[in-house]
């Protein structure tokens, strides 16, 4: 019972809305067409058409019109000034935004310490900003700054490539010391006195003791221990021998002794006798 009076209800409301607005149900397309002109869109939704006009719209069925959704003369002129207030704010809030938006936009550019910021900070800005001020251009400065950063990125890579290869490189060259045999030298050992002198003996270091005390004291001491030169024959003999008579004795062997003239003494081993005493 109760549906078929809201469908009545409904129907006396399109019916009052059609009436008012020229347009009612049942009418055909070429008679909505010669009262409301020619429609600024259309849409096919299945069997049913829709007509759109500034004040509304207007449904048809099988060429015959089911449903009106138009405004009267008034309720348009109250939507018209309702909708030109609207976007005089709108055109001044644009505005206001795009004076704003152009004095960050050159603020920013020629700001030192922001162009000396990182690359990633000024992207961040630019993409913010073209979000912030669509109607402000900022496609230059944002290109830039994805290009340096980039660039950044490629020179990141490439380095982190050069030290990985760079550490792989020295574990091989680790891994190849591991794996090679040891290699002995030879130790030269210290020279004899074999030449120069008669008494051949092998060349060592004296003790030589050092000592360290909190007063003032010498720091070298000299060895009280009997110590056998190698130019000394023996402990018992502390017979001394110069380098340059052992030189003079050593050119000597091997070559005949010259004649000593009469009456004149052997002055050359007078001389050795001198040095050895």
């Amino acid at each position: 019972m109760k549906t078929p009076v809201l469908s009545a209800a409904l129907f006396a409301l399109m019916t009052a809305v059609g009436a008012g607005a020229g347009v009612s149900p049942g009418a055909s397309l070429d008679e909505v067409r010669a009262v409301l002109g020619k429609p600024n869109g259309q849409m096919q939704l299945g069997a049913r058409q829709v007509l759109l006009y500034e004040r509304g719209s207007v449904e048809l069925s099988a060429g015959r019109v089911t449903r009106v959704d138009l405004r009267s003369e008034e309720e348009q002129a109250v939507w018209a000034a309702r909708e030109e207030r609207l976007q005089t704010q709108l055109s001044a809030q644009r505005s206001q935004s795009q004076a704003e938006g152009t004095a960050l936009r050159d603020r920013k550019l020629a700001d030192a310490a922001f162009l000396a910021s990182p690359v990633a900070y000024q992207v961040a800005f630019w993409e913010d900003f073209s979000r912030r001020y669509p109607a402000v251009p900022c496609a230059e400065p944002l290109t830039i700054a994805r290009l340096k950063l980039s660039e950044q990125r490629e020179e990141k890579a490439r380095r982190e490539a050069d030290s990985l290869r760079l550490r792989e490189l020295e574990a091989r060259v680790a891994a190849a010391e591991a794996e090679r045999e040891p290699v002995y030298y030879r130790v030269r050992s210290y020279p004899r006195y074999r030449d120069r002198y008669d008494y051949h003996q092998e060349f060592a270091l004296w003790p030589v003791s050092y000592t360290y005390y909190d007063s003032p004291k010498p720091v070298y001491e000299t060895p009280t221990t009997p110590v056998i030169s190698p130019i000394i024959s023996s402990p018992a003999l502390p017979e001394r021998r110069s380098y340059d008579g052992s030189q003079r004795e050593h050119r000597g062997r091997g070559r005949d002794d010259h004649a000593v003239p009469p009456g004149r003494s052997d002055w050359r081993r007078a001389h050795s006798r001198y040095e050895r005493m």
